[in-house]
C-alpha cells in the first residue's frame, strides 16, 4: 500500500485569473460610462452584450435584450431587410460591413436615430463571431439639423423676395425719373 501525493504551485495561475478578472471589470466599467451605445450581436444577430447607455435609449434592461434577436426587435419593419442583409453578407464575408450606418431603432417609448460605427469580431481561428457597433443618439441633432435647413430655404426664398423688390424699386425709380425728364422737357 502506498499513496501518491501531487502539489502543484497555481500561484501565477490564481495570479493571471485574478488579473483576467480584473480586466474584465475594468472594460466593463468602460463600457458602463461611456456615452454611446456599445452593441455585440453574434452571427445570428442575437445581442450578447449592450451596456448601460444602450439599455436606457431602448428603454429596457440588460436581461430584456441580452439574447434577443435585434433585428426583429429593435428595428423599423421597414429597414428590417436591408439592414439584416447588410449584417449576413458580412456575416458570411461576402462584402465589407460598413463602418459607419445611420439607421432608426425602436425603443420603448418610440424610435431614436442612431449613428453607428461597426467592426466585425473575430474568434481565435479567424473567423469571423459577431459585431461589435457603437451608436450615438443623433435624433436631436438631426432634427436641428432639418429645422436648420428649413430656416435657410425660408431665408432664401425672403431674400430673393427682397432683392426682387428691390429691382422693382429700382426699375420704377428709373421710370419715376425718365417721366420727369419728359414732363420737365415738354
Amino acid at each position: 500500500l502506498g499513496f501518491i501525493f501531487m502539489a502543484m504551485d497555481i500561484t501565477a495561475r490564481e495570479k493571471i485569473a485574478r488579473d483576467l478578472r480584473r480586466e474584465k471589470e475594468l472594460m466593463q466599467e468602460y463600457l458602463e460610462v461611456a456615452g454611446v451605445i456599445f452593441l455585440v450581436l453574434d452571427r445570428e444577430g442575437k445581442v450578447t452584450l449592450i451596456n448601460k447607455k444602450g439599455c436606457e435609449i431602448l428603454g429596457f434592461s440588460q436581461s430584456e435584450i441580452i439574447g434577443k434577436d435585434w433585428f426583429d426587435n429593435f428595428l423599423p419593419p421597414e429597414e428590417r431587410t436591408l439592414i439584416r442583409d447588410i449584417f449576413f453578407r458580412a456575416m458570411r464575408a461576402e462584402s465589407k460591413l460598413p463602418e459607419y450606418y445611420e439607421n432608426t431603432i425602436l425603443t420603448k417609448s418610440g424610435s431614436q436615430l442612431i449613428a453607428w460605427h461597426n467592426s466585425l469580431i473575430y474568434d481565435v481561428y479567424g473567423n469571423i463571431s459577431g459585431t461589435l457597433s457603437s451608436g450615438d443618439d443623433i435624433t436631436q441633432s438631426k432634427q436641428i439639423e432639418l429645422a436648420l435647413k428649413q430656416k435657410v430655404v425660408e431665408l432664401e426664398r425672403f431674400h430673393k423676395f427682397v432683392v426682387g423688390r428691390e429691382l422693382k424699386m429700382i426699375e420704377l425709380k428709373k421710370e419715376i425719373a425718365r417721366l420727369r425728364e419728359k414732363l420737365g422737357a415738354g
